[in-house]
């Protein structure tokens, strides 16, 4: 994981230690889920601890190699016109929400970052997606994160 994708985004002690940890369990994932590569997940909290298909109107279950991504979409809840968007320009992450997600019940809570067999998945469209069309995927761990929109240098646009 290059940490110089991060250099101009404003990281907080929060995120930075989340972001930490993340960033070692991916360096450590033989050693610690018998696994050669790990992949993310950021989402609600599930008690089935089993993401799926069934649970969304995806035709994928998504991953990425990033945690950053997984840390932003594991934080935000989206309500009715809400949308958030994750990009890269020079390999430097770029997050956003759009108007509706500040004005209306989007917000920012609670959520969780699965931690992923990478074996499963594939290399999506976006630089750090992957994809699987399995039906069911078991995480292997997962990190609770309650992390604010002052924890991320968020942009609002609503060319997303």
């Amino acid at each position: 994981m290059d940490v110089y994708r991060y250099q101009n985004s404003k990281i907080t002690l929060n995120t930075k230690g989340v972001l930490e940890t993340l960033m070692q369990v991916s360096q450590k994932s033989e050693e610690l889920f018998g696994v050669p590569r790990v992949l993310f997940h950021g989402g609600e909290i599930m008690e089935e601890q089993v993401l799926g298909k069934g649970f969304s109107d995806e035709e994928y279950i998504y991953a990425t190699d990033d945690p950053m991504y997984a840390l932003f979409l594991a934080s935000i809840k989206l309500a009715d016109a809400g949308r958030a968007s994750v990009e890269y320009e020079d390999n430097v992450i770029k997050l956003y929400i759009n108007s509706a997600f500040t004005s209306g019940d989007s917000k920012f809570s609670l959520g969780r970052v699965y931690i992923l067999d990478a074996e499963v998945f594939q290399k999506g469209e976006n630089v750090h997606e992957f994809i699987t069309d399995q039906d069911l995927v078991t995480p292997v761990g997962w990190v609770d994160v309650d992390l604010t929109q002052e924890d991320f240098d968020v942009r609002v646009s609503d060319n997303l």
